[in-house]
């Protein structure tokens, strides 16, 4: 119950939040490019930005590390310094979010905030292209119907009322389209930055289990030094003649602030929020940009065009979030562990009920069905030895496996099988109980490199041994298979509840980061590790293994 009010608490704080500075950070730049009489110089912004940014992540890590200095360095070192090839992949992101934070300086000194801020909405289309190309993500209908409002309702924002058509031979309204055209021309160019830049920094963040924070100081790293190089080349002689800061103002700086924690508290909507909460948030900063925009900076005469417009893109940044409410269909894994259970019981009617399903479309079931039926096949053909009974004697493990352990031999071998994809899953199934029963922590890892496997199946067994294992060594294994939103939400389910059951403040502080998951599976099951962390750590748990149990029998 507790946790449910922080989540919402937390929701509604990133809410008015992202409001608050979508719509500042518009309105004051737009005040500072055209209102202050001392021109200050937009690049040296970013740079100031980018290093503030970099300078706010420092300390949310530092929180992160329970506000340790000596943590902080050591977690600095460890993802920056030691880690030269991952930190260089944030070179390509943030040298677009520099071209980007430019092209954005330079709409603004010629688009009404209001405009600026509908026109600005392409981004969603060009993040969509990039996530279709890039991410081979799947775009439903109903999303690319509203992109299509989107650019109509664009194109709407952007054509000229009667009035501006009647004057267009006047040389004061000749400029004025120049400027506009100028203007557009920055924010087209923008969008396409921030489409693959952003969806570049996603598949980055899908890649490994960094925090959001610590790719934030990458990003500001190479942002600075990026943002120095534009310096450097656009306005070395006005920097040089009346320095860095020439012309900030009380304004600028608050320009600076809000541009420095936008992507913080993007990040912060990502995580505790939902696309229709941002679609909200992104309709009101519209609504209250046209509204200062009219009434208090007096450059901004809206037409029928831009009514109608604003219309369609509101509406299509709420269609393109909404997320249609798909039925959770627990039957089809209760199906899979049913159909799983039947490996133990050999008689013609459950051999043609396995077989019948072993050609189920859904991958999970025909892959249970024919583990079961080679099980079968197994027990028949060891009937007349007591291999069965020694297996099931040698482990301490008191659940029924799907497949019983292979021979004793070495881990590399074992290792080989388990990784082999042209084998069937019954045989990677036997080396990876081989493997669990051997239990050191050379064989955990080779477990581990059991979720390279291309079945969402076998990836879901190999997080419940890891469970029985309860190693710590597996820890980083499991936590990067949580970080991967595309993965299939049985397999995060399953590496969550593993999490809980090792039990340590790690695992604690990796369960909390997704208790605020899209995946409602995966929320719960976190919510659920959390408790069971309490419980290991109460020294009275035990999960699905006979230690204690043996522990007894031997006193």
């Amino acid at each position: 119950m507790h946790r449910t009010k922080q989540q919402n608490n937390l929701k509604w704080i990133s809410l008015i939040s992202l409001i608050f500075q979508t719509t500042g950070i518009v309105l004051f730049l737009r005040y500072s490019r055209t209102k202050i009489d001392v021109p200050y110089v937009s690049s040296t912004a970013i740079v100031a930005s980018e290093f503030i940014k970099g300078l706010i992540c420092i300390v949310l890590v530092w929180i992160e590390n329970d506000c340790s200095f000596s943590r902080l360095i050591r977690k600095l070192t460890d993802e920056i310094y030691n880690k030269p090839t991952e930190t260089v992949k944030l070179a390509i992101p943030s040298g677009l979010y520099a071209i980007q934070n430019n092209l954005l300086f330079i709409a603004l000194s010629y688009l009404n905030a209001a405009t600026y801020q509908v026109t600005y909405q392409l981004k969603i289309l060009t993040t969509a292209l990039c996530s279709v190309f890039m991410l081979r993500k799947r775009i439903d209908q109903h999303q690319w119907f509203s992109l299509c409002m989107l650019a109509l309702g664009v194109a709407f924002v952007t054509w000229p009322s009667s009035d501006e058509v009647n004057k267009r031979t006047s040389s004061q309204v000749q400029r004025s389209w120049l400027q506009q055209f100028m203007g557009f021309g920055a924010v087209l160019m923008a969008t396409l930055t921030s489409g693959f830049a952003g969806v570049y920094f996603e598949k980055i963040l899908k890649t490994g289990p960094t925090s959001v924070w610590m790719r934030n100081i990458q990003l500001a790293i190479f942002g600075t030094i990026f943002g120095l190089v534009i310096v450097y080349i656009f306005d070395y002689d006005a920097v040089m003649e009346k320095g860095f800061f020439q012309g900030y103002s009380t304004i600028v700086w608050i320009v600076v602030f809000l541009q420095a924690i936008g992507g913080l508290i993007i990040a912060a909507v990502i995580k505790y929020a939902d696309n229709i909460i941002k679609g909200f948030a992104t309709s009101l900063s519209i609504i209250l940009s046209s509204v200062v925009s009219y009434f208090v900076l007096n450059d901004f005469n809206p037409s029928l065009f831009f009514f109608m417009g604003t219309i369609l893109v509101i509406s299509a940044t709420f269609l393109y979030g909404w997320e249609r409410k798909v039925k959770v269909t627990p039957n089809n894994d209760q199906q899979r562990e049913a159909l799983g259970a039947l490996g133990c019981f050999d008689n013609s009617d459950v051999v043609d009920a396995l077989t019948k399903q072993s050609q189920n479309p859904r991958a999970e079931i025909s892959e249970t069905c024919q583990i079961a039926l080679d099980r079968l096949a197994w027990l028949r053909k060891t009937a007349s030895n007591n291999e069965s009974s020694l297996n099931s004697k040698e482990t301490v493990y008191t659940t029924v496996d799907p497949a019983p352990p292979l021979p004793p031999t070495t881990i590399d071998e074992l290792k080989t099988i388990l990784l082999d994809e042209n084998r069937s899953l019954f045989e990677r199934y036997r080396a990876m109980f081989a493997l669990r029963n051997i239990g050191s922590d050379e064989a955990v890892l080779a477990i581990c490199e059991g979720f390279k496997a291309s079945s969402a199946l076998f990836r879901h067994e190999i997080a419940f041994v890891l469970g029985q294992l309860q190693s710590i060594c597996s820890i980083p294994a499991l936590h990067q298979q949580l970080s991967i939103l595309d993965e299939n939400y049985m397999v995060r389910h399953e590496c969550a509840e593993t999490l809980g059951s090792i039990g340590t403040d790690e695992c604690r502080h990796i369960l909390e980061d997704y208790l605020h998951d899209k995946e409602r599976v995966v929320r719960e099951s976190c919510e659920v590790a959390l408790d069971i962390v309490d419980y290991v750590n109460s020294k009275d748990f035990q999960y699905c293994n006979g230690l204690n149990l043996v522990d007894s029998e031997c006193c």
